[in-house]
């Protein structure tokens, strides 16, 4: 169930920042979500090769962590702040 809040956060974020080439940019994201629809089984699988399941999933979950923290420093503050937030719901 996260994941459905995370695919509806991102298209919003995106189409708030760059609202003229939003087009543009959704087709980014969306082409993203493709490809790690499609190359994750097959990089799983070549991992799992190699390793362990444990280890596998050690490897997943550390690229996961990875992205976390390169998508919090990577977004912007004024995304994130109290004032947004509570003129939004107004």
């Amino acid at each position: 169930m996260a994941d459905a809040g995370v695919s509806v956060a991102i298209p919003s974020i995106i189409t708030k920042e760059y609202p003229e080439q939003q087009d543009k940019y959704l087709g980014y994201y969306n082409m993203s979500i493709g490809g790690g629809t499609c190359a994750g089984p097959v990089l799983g699988s070549l991992i799992y090769a190699f390793l362990s399941y444990a280890q596998t999933f050690y490897c997943f979950a550390a690229l996961i962590l990875f992205s976390f923290f390169v998508a919090i420093c990577m977004l912007p503050k004024r995304l994130n702040s109290q004032i947004n937030r509570t003129e939004s719901m107004e």
